[in-house]
């Protein structure tokens, strides 16, 4: 595939057709809030691909162009109205921006494919990531003051207690992390069996490590002390960071799940790291501040590792073709395999 860089951006390399479709839908979008000329910037090409913008007052925000397929607008407005009520709480998360006429998101048809695509505004967030998931970024999450995690282990049961008192709107919509959607034959970011880069050995042990993590998981049931809203992706690159303020951004897969997937998530890329205890240890540390761990945490904390290894490996085979994909690949399988045969030893 023939790639090229987007000037503005000389750091992000994607298909050059793509980035520069992508550029001018961005610019056309930003008519409805207002700005006739804009100079969009590329921050990320992944799920969804996000640019720099300025207002009209020459204010920084975040537009999202959201994948194709990936969200309804109920599903994206059921996100919304969740960020809004944390904000609400006090849970710092960014404001969404409505359009000119008061929508939160606006439809623009692709001129090339004639392709609809959902496009948003969201604050702009003062800081840098924790880290992020290619590159030297996992190291630079690492070292990060133990403080930083034990407050996104507060940070992150906040979230929860407002998601298990929030009133859910009646028309809310989002996806489940469920047993379905972690382990069933189709779950939510793909299986993990498809990917062909597992050897043979690497497939028989993921496998067997599935089989008996989906009969410990439908043994802990859902309620609402273990089980409601969540993040989903509370990965590095998503914290952002001041130096001294913390801000959760990018809900896109914020959906219901298991509280232990949240916290997961936060350390799974630094599982094998020296550091990896005393950052898990502070993140519960901080959890329990505000929220009580489940009986069961601890002894379940081996079954979520593994859970959030499946569905990176399914996500790393359903976007094969994306450099994201190719980069992390080898370093998801190391980790996943390496607690898959760790979780088999007690059986």
């Amino acid at each position: 595939m023939k790639c090229s860089s987007i000037n503005d951006h000389p750091d992000i390399i994607v298909n050059s057709d793509i980035a520069i479709k992508m550029k001018d839908l961005a610019s056309i979008a930003m008519s409805h809030w207002g700005v006739s000329k804009s100079n969009p910037k590329l921050l990320k090409f992944r799920e969804n691909t996000i640019f720099k913008v300025l207002l009209q007052n020459m204010t920084p925000a975040v537009m999202r162009i959201h994948r194709n397929g990936y969200h309804s607008n109920l599903a994206i407005e059921s996100e919304q109205s969740w960020m809004s009520s944390l904000l609400e709480s006090g849970i710092k998360v960014p404001r969404i921006i409505p359009t000119c006429d008061g929508k939160n998101i606006k439809e623009i048809q692709d001129c090339y494919t004639k392709g609809v695509w959902q496009i948003d505004l969201l604050e702009w967030i003062e800081g840098e990531p924790l880290g992020s998931l290619e590159g030297p970024g996992i190291a630079s999450a690492l070292d990060k003051p133990i403080w930083v995690y034990e407050e996104l282990g507060r940070i992150t049961a906040n979230l929860h207690n407002h998601s298990s008192n929030w009133s859910i709107p009646k028309s809310f919509n989002r996806h489940s992390w469920d047993i379905e959607g972690l382990v069933g034959d189709k779950p939510l970011w793909g299986n993990f069996c498809n990917l062909s880069s597992l050897t043979i050995y690497e497939r028989k042990l993921l496998l067997s490590a599935k089989s008996y993590a989906k009969k410990e998981l439908s043994s802990y049931k859902p309620n609402s002390t273990n089980y409601g809203l969540i993040h989903a992706d509370l990965i590095p690159e998503n914290i952002m960071f001041d130096g001294h303020t913390l801000r959760l951004i990018d809900f896109d897969d914020c959906g219901f799940g298991w509280h232990l997937f949240d916290l997961s998530t936060i350390t799974f890329f630094f599982l094998g790291n020296s550091r990896f205890n005393s950052i898990k240890d502070a993140v519960w540390r901080g959890y329990e501040k505000e929220r009580k761990l489940p009986c069961k945490a601890h002894e379940l904390s081996q079954l979520f590792d593994l859970l959030r290894g499946f569905t990176y490996l399914g996500w790393v085979q359903t976007r094969a073709d994306s450099e994201s994909a190719a980069e992390i690949t080898t370093e998801v399988k190391r980790i996943t395999c390496n607690i898959a045969a760790k979780y088999l030893e007690k059986y």
